[in-house]
């Protein structure tokens, strides 16, 4: 992969990595750049360099390193409500509901009005047939964001599995 001559790799690795992973990331969505050769990014990069590489990486369908990276990104900043949304996310698709529940409270605390943080607590406790919890996630989710139809189908969904399971528990 060259542009202009240099190489995607020796502008990550020069330092211009932010820019060059979202040029990159744009020429793969565009399908002008099939694969791209990631390189390692050393600590003195900033979390957003790690966060781009994840993105590009979980469009390359590489999971567990795109993870790596967002885990990195998440001990550079640890704030970033970003991160912490794109690491619920995955951790939810790779290791599970268990393992996702308290990555994605977390995403919740550093951002209350992320609607996807929400979203992805509430598929994580509906996941773990906790479908009350779950609700309540949702419809906070839907009223951030009252136009999104798939929250409000999970709020549906949850709000019927929770009557469901307080009828079998005879509550």
């Amino acid at each position: 992969a060259v542009y202009a001559g240099v190489s995607l790799y020796d502008l990550i690795r020069d330092g211009a990595s932010a820019s060059a992973t979202r040029l990159a990331a744009g020429l793969i969505a565009a399908g002008l750049l099939a694969h791209l050769p990631i390189v390692q990014v050393n600590r003195h990069h900033s979390y957003v360099d790690h966060f781009d590489l994840a993105v590009m990486l979980m469009d390359q369908d590489r999971l567990p390193e795109a993870l790596e990276h967002l885990e990195r990104s998440a001990e550079i900043e640890p704030t970033a409500p970003n991160v912490a949304i794109a690491r619920c996310r995955l951790i939810l698709q790779i290791r599970g509901a268990t393992d996702a529940v308290e990555v994605c409270k977390g995403a919740v605390r550093l951002d209350p009005f992320a609607a996807n943080a929400h979203y992805l607590l509430g598929t994580a406790l509906e996941k773990l047939q906790r479908p009350a919890e779950a609700a309540g996630h949702f419809k906070l989710a839907s009223e951030i964001e009252p136009t999104n139809g798939g929250f409000r189908r999970a709020l549906d969904r949850a709000r019927r599995a929770s009557r469901r399971k307080s009828q079998v528990d005879g509550r």
